[in-house]
């Protein structure tokens, strides 16, 4: 059987980036209706305060010697996943009795949404990420350098309506 034939000719020329993108906010989703938008709101504060801590590295006193010595994109993309997961773990356990109380379905797909383009917008802002995986040039556009900050406005705006 011809795979192909199953689906719709539109469905099978979304971008694979949209697709990834729908699948994350379909998790996120999923997480918040079950336990609360509580991890969609440290995703998206861990984002910008990650893309900081990486931005200002290189300058640091001890690793930045360290750090501008490496040229191979995927251990630097592991550096800033790295700095991204401790941030994430040390923001979640500061927050732990702030998350809970699951919500409707709404605002589980308002926080889902919103985690994900705080975690899209932080991928695009660090060059080894999208060295290893480019989520493609409609999604660089719409939350491209330019518009980051007022995606990342947008997103607590929305988690703060989420949580109250």
């Amino acid at each position: 059987m011809h795979l192909p034939a199953l689906f719709p000719s539109w469905l099978l020329n979304i971008p694979l980036g949209w697709i990834v993108v729908v699948i994350i906010v379909l998790l996120l989703s999923f997480d918040a209706m079950r336990s609360g938008p509580g991890r969609a709101v440290v995703l998206a504060i861990a984002s910008p305060i990650s893309i900081f801590l990486f931005e200002i590295l290189p300058q640091t006193f001890l690793v930045g010697k360290m750090f501008t010595a490496l040229s191979a994109s995927f251990v630097i993309a592991g550096i800033a996943l790295a700095i991204y997961i401790v941030i994430y773990l040390l923001l979640h356990r500061m927050t732990a009795t702030f998350s809970g109380l699951s919500t409707g379905l709404l605002n589980s797909l308002l926080a889902g949404i919103s985690g994900t383009i705080a975690f899209i917008i932080l991928w695009l802002q660090i060059p080894a990420l999208v060295s290893l995986w480019n989520p493609g040039s409609q999604i660089d556009a719409l939350f491209g350098l330019p518009y980051a900050l007022l995606w990342f406005l947008g997103s607590f705006l929305v988690l703060a309506f989420v949580r109250s």
